[in-house]
This record gives C-alpha cells, structure tokens and sequence, in this order.
C-alpha cells in the first residue's frame, strides 16, 4: 500500500488564537479550535518522518474561500468569515508548512475532494491509504474520512492528531443543542463507516515498515 497523511485545515484561522497578518499587525484567529495547537506536534512528526520515506505522501486539504463565500454570514450561511483565499488567515500554520514535494489542494467545502484534482493526484500518485489529522473532527475530518472510504480507500483517523469544536456557543452565550456531542458522534459514525481509528506512535510505525 502506498501512504498519504493529510493534514486538514490546520490554518492560522482556526489554530491560532492570534497571528501576524503582515499590515495588520496581531490579529485573532477567526474559528479557533478548542486544543488544536496542542494536536500540532504530532502532525510535525508525522510529517518530518513521512518526509524520509519515498512511499509516504504529504497532503494539505486547505479551506480558501471566496470573500463573499456562501457560507458566511450575510451571504446566505452560518460561519463568520475565516480562511479567505489569499489571507495569513489561510495559511497553513508555520510550524506545519508544507515541503516543496507536498501536495496542496484547496477547498471551498467541508469536503476535501470537492476539489476535482484531489482524487486524480491522489491516484497518480498510487495512494491508497490515508491517515487523516488536522481540524475539525466532526466537521471536515469527518467529511474527508467517509468521502475518501466512498471513494475505495482505506482510512485511518489519527485520534491524538485530530480536535473537534464538539459545541457551538453563539454570541449571546447560548449553546447549540445538537452540537454538543458531536465529536464523539462523528468518532462513531467514522469507524462504523470503517475508518480506523490510531494514534500518532501507531502511525510513525507502520510509516518507516
């Protein structure tokens, strides 16, 4: 089997609580995931070993929205804006920035393979095992794992390099009801769909095999 770790949305709008966004000066983060900065080390290691072994791929499946994405708010969605297209925002955290070999797709979506090059390079490429890490589980993490096990390959969801948002608070303070919960629920949803779940020692040994 050839191998692909793919690293989801680990984003400076989703990973840093404040970042340097060049004019601007120290920004926040726009959709900062609870613990996420503390799933980047695993990923750095995941990626510095993959980085020795011809065999074992890199992929970034990156949100990039448009300005007036549809799936803001005020242009017809939920989310306020993040991960602009162009932005620091959008960019992936430096601690993770990808290696001139890495594959980099971009997205709109939850789902990674909503860009149409995703699979195509994936397949040149003879992969046909995935470790998926990144942000946010029962999101995008969820959307890549059961679109890639549709799709024929074999999914390994890294659990000690994945976090979830698992209860959306809004302005007011309120909570939305069915999202408490969620991060388990699409942990249960993956793996019943035959996603494996494994932890990053796990990974780092059956990369160097």
């Amino acid at each position: 089997m050839t191998k692909a770790i793919v690293v989801v949305d680990m984003l400076n709008d989703f990973v840093k609580k404040e970042y340097e966004d060049g004019q601007n000066g120290l920004v926040k983060g726009k959709l900062v995931v609870e613990g996420v900065e503390g799933i980047v080390n695993n990923i750095r290691k995941m990626r510095n070993v993959a980085g020795l072994y011809a065999g074992v791929s890199m992929v970034y499946a990156n949100d990039a929205h448009a300005k007036e994405d549809p799936e803001f708010i005020g242009y017809g969605g939920n989310w306020p804006e993040h991960c602009v297209k162009g932005t620091t925002g959008a960019e992936v955290v430096p601690d993770l920035m990808p290696f001139a070999a890495d594959v980099v797709l971009e997205k709109q979506t939850l789902f990674m393979f909503s860009n149409p090059d995703a699979d195509a390079v994936l397949r040149q490429k003879g992969v046909d095992e995935l470790y998926i890490t990144g942000v946010a589980t029962e999101y995008c993490v969820r959307a890549a794992a059961l679109d890639a096990i549709a799709r024929g390959y074999k999914v390994n969801v890294v659990v000690d390099a994945i976090a979830g948002v698992d209860e959306i608070v809004l302005a007011d303070g309120t909570s939305v009801p069915e999202t408490k919960g969620a991060v388990a629920r699409a942990l249960m949803e993956m793996g019943n769909a035959g996603a494996r779940p494994v932890y990053t020692a796990r990974v780092l040994e059956e990369i160097v095999r």
